[in-house]
């Protein structure tokens, strides 16, 4: 196959890959339509980020919610 009548890689829709990451002090994620406080997260342990929006992550509670975290001051990533 001609390279050049190939579809561009990535041209559709971003691909964005969870990843672990912890807190030295508790943070509250907030409702990504309302801004409300939603959950706080917890240091101790590991938290799901299902996105990173590069201000912004968008994380998963250990009961399934899910909340945008914007304090991304001193994050560990795992």
């Amino acid at each position: 196959m001609d390279p050049a009548s190939r579809p561009e890689q990535g041209s559709a829709q971003p691909a964005y890959e969870a990843f672990w990451f912890a807190v030295a002090q508790p943070r509250t994620a907030v409702d990504e339509r309302t801004g409300t406080p939603s959950f706080v997260v917890e240091p101790g342990g590991w938290v799901l980020a299902l996105e990173d929006r590069g201000h912004e992550f968008l994380v998963q509670h250990t009961d399934g919610r899910v909340g945008v975290l914007r304090d991304l001051s001193n994050i560990e990533r795992g």
